[in-house]
């Protein structure tokens, strides 16, 4: 029998996993307020710092003046913006590669790569524990999805010695 949804939310409260929003005040940093007292963030994407770099800020604010803000449509529709080709460019240099493809978060890097580059007869393994993003990615691959217990390295090793993963 399905567990009801109270139940599976009690379920993730029990095991610490439950998670809520919570409203920050102040600008992604180090230190950070949440639900209005000062903590220490180290959740933060924001790891360099850079998200309230004097001269990022100016950048974008002079970026916002001259080609407004946000694309507009998809980049295949009504082509891209020159800072953007002009640093994929550069990233592909500094790379020594052929082209470089910027994407606008990991989420949508984690499913532009995952549901395109898998084929059919590909087997994706992950722990429970990947970010949601990588899950949903891999299922809209062809390939076939198996998600192991997080750290339960037994059952990966079944399903990397070719065992039954259906």
């Amino acid at each position: 029998m399905d567990k009801t949804l109270q139940q599976q939310l009690n379920d993730l409260k029990q095991q610490g996993l439950y998670r809520s929003l919570r409203e920050t005040g102040s600008p992604s940093g180090p230190r950070t307020q949440i639900d209005g007292r000062e903590v220490v963030c180290f959740g933060s994407n924001n790891y360099l710092g850079l998200a309230n770099h004097p001269q990022v800020i100016q950048a974008v604010q002079e970026g916002v003046q001259h080609w407004g803000f946000g694309a507009g449509a998809s980049r295949l529709v009504c082509g891209h913006q020159s800072p953007h080709a002009a640093l994929e460019n550069r990233l592909a240099q500094w790379l020594e590669k052929e082209a470089a493809l910027i994407f606008p978060t990991g989420y949508m890097t984690n499913f532009a790569v995952l549901s395109t580059l898998p084929g059919k007869d590909d087997l994706i393994l992950a722990d429970k524990l990947v970010h949601a993003s990588l899950i949903a990615a891999a299922q809209a691959s062809a390939a076939t999805l198996r998600v192991f217990p997080h750290r339960q390295t037994d059952k990966l090793k079944r399903l990397l010695s070719g065992g039954n993963y259906k």
